[in-house]
C-alpha cells in the first residue's frame, strides 16, 4: 500500500471508530471506548516504559519526545507527564485533529500529520525520546525502513 492509500485508510478510520482502530479490542468494537479508559491505557504504557528505561539510565534528558503514529494522542499525552513536551505525529488527518481536541497539556504537546518519511518539522537529534507502537507493521517494509531511519 502506498503512503496515500494509507493516510486514506487510517483517516477513514478516524473518522469511523478511532479508538477500536488504535486498540481493537473486541469488546470495545462500535465506539465502546470512553477516553478515560482508553488514555488510561497510554498512562500505563509509557509508564511501564519509562521504568523499564529507567532502569538503563535513560533517557539522558527528557525535554522532547515523539510519538510516531500517535493517531488520538494516547501515547503522546502520557509522554507528556514524563517529558517537558511532546510531539506526536500521525499520517491521518482526522487523527491529528482529534488529539489535539483531546490535549490536556496545552502548549507542550503540539500534533502533525506526518505523510512522509523526511520529518521537515523535527529538526536532527531534538529528540530525547522516540516511541512508536502498533504503527509499523500498517506500513509496506520499503517505506517503514525510511521512517526508521529518519526516526
Amino acid at each position: 500500500m502506498n503512503l496515500h492509500d494509507l493516510q486514506r485508510h487510517w483517516d477513514a478510520f478516524g473518522e469511523q471508530d478511532p479508538m477500536w482502530a488504535i486498540l481493537t479490542d473486541p469488546a470495545r468494537k462500535g465506539r465502546r471506548w470512553t477516553a478515560e479508559e482508553f488514555f488510561a491505557t497510554g498512562v500505563a504504557e509509557i509508564a511501564a516504559l519509562m521504568a523499564e528505561a529507567r532502569g538503563f539510565g535513560l533517557p539522558a534528558a527528557r525535554q522532547r519526545a515523539l510519538d510516531f503514529g500517535c493517531g488520538l494522542g494516547r501515547l503522546t499525552q502520557a509522554l507528556a507527564d514524563h517529558c517537558d513536551e511532546a510531539l506526536g505525529l500521525d499520517v491521518a488527518p482526522s487523527m491529528i485533529a482529534q488529539a489535539a481536541a483531546f490535549n490536556r497539556h496545552g502548549a507542550r504537546v503540539r500534533y502533525e500529520v506526518q505523510a512522509a518519511p523526511v520529518f521537515h518539522t523535527v529538526a536532527a537529534r531534538s529528540v530525547d525520546v522516540v516511541y512508536t507502537g502498533r504503527v509499523l507493521q500498517h506500513i509496506a517494509p520499503v517505506y517503514a525502513r525510511e521512517y526508521i531511519r529518519e526516526l
